[in-house]
């Protein structure tokens, strides 16, 4: 599987997730089951705040960096 198709495959993952109570409940109480069995705790933001992503979107480049904006050369008003 290629680096984007994997993306694509999580994107859909996240969006059933997200659209899915039923799915997003019982995946949630599976998570924490896991946590209490290993005895880890995990509060329930946490958990609440956790994705699915595949490395590369882990490893993002950040943004480049903005170009500055220069003086406005309009002055302020309705355009004309």
């Amino acid at each position: 599987m290629t680096k984007e198709e994997r993306m694509i495959e999580v994107a859909k993952l996240r969006l059933k997730v997200r659209t899915n109570t039923r799915l997003k409940r019982e995946l949630k109480a599976a998570l924490s089951k896991v946590f209490r069995e290993h005895e880890e705790p995990i509060g329930h933001g946490l958990l609440s705040s956790m994705v699915f992503a595949v490395p590369e979107e882990l490893k993002k480049e950040p943004a480049p960096a903005r170009k500055k904006k220069g003086p406005c050369i309009h002055p302020p008003g309705p355009p004309i």
